[in-house]
């Protein structure tokens, strides 16, 4: 057996203790009829095919919905629609929406320092005069929940953004995204709360 460290998790390792490292076993399976299966950690079998000789688990398709212990202790839907609304410059708070974004992230973090740098450099300032639809967010998703670690997890969040322009033309931002959360506490001394560690596209559409 070989690990190595998953790059998925480069973003915010250092804020995390614990993250799991990938793994690759090489197995001698000395039956031509073995039966050879893998559990998930939430304890789903995955089940090779006769013949098959690699059994990718990395990318296991996780829960449809987010455990209510975490739920109730975060709205991963309405920290994405904060984002959204803040790559639009639409979000109140000082500093271009910043400072209502910012207590979500993770300081010194990458995403905290991409978020730094939007609000205060001239990218957002390009940003189409418009006005957001009402409703402006329709076709939300949430899912492909995996738990990483206690103090982790990743989930899937998907939504289209209606937005109208100044002439009139109507838009539509997509968001398809896999958000990473993670319990921190930072410097303060404060009790640990879930913050915005990290996001990848996983459609056509990245923020």
């Amino acid at each position: 057996m070989t690990q190595r460290d998953n790059e998925e998790y480069s973003g915010f390792a250092e804020f995390a203790e614990g993250l799991p490292r990938l793994a690759e076993y090489r197995i001698a399976v000395l039956s031509d009829n073995a039966s050879v299966i893998a559990l998930t950690p939430d304890g789903r079998e995955i089940k090779a095919e006769s013949g098959e000789r690699l059994l990718d688990l990395t990318d296991i398709k996780g829960s449809d919905s987010i455990p209510e212990e975490i739920a109730a202790e975060i709205d991963v839907l309405e920290i994405a629609k904060k984002w959204s609304l803040f790559v639009s410059k639409d979000l109140e708070g000082a500093s271009n929406g910043f400072g209502n974004i910012s207590p979500h992230l993770i300081k010194g973090s990458y995403q905290y320092s991409i978020a730094t740098k939007y609000a205060n450099g001239i990218d957002i300032t390009f940003t189409s005069i418009h006005t957001l639809m009402d409703p402006p967010f329709r076709n939300e998703k949430v899912g492909n929940f995996r738990q990483i670690t206690d103090d982790c997890f990743s989930v899937d969040i998907s939504f289209d953004k209606h937005m109208r322009l100044y002439y009139g033309k109507e838009v539509i931002d997509s968001m398809n995204e896999r958000w990473y959360f993670l319990k921190y506490s930072g410097d303060s001394g404060t009790a640990p709360t879930w913050r915005l560690a990290a996001m990848k596209e996983v459609g056509s559409n990245a923020e």
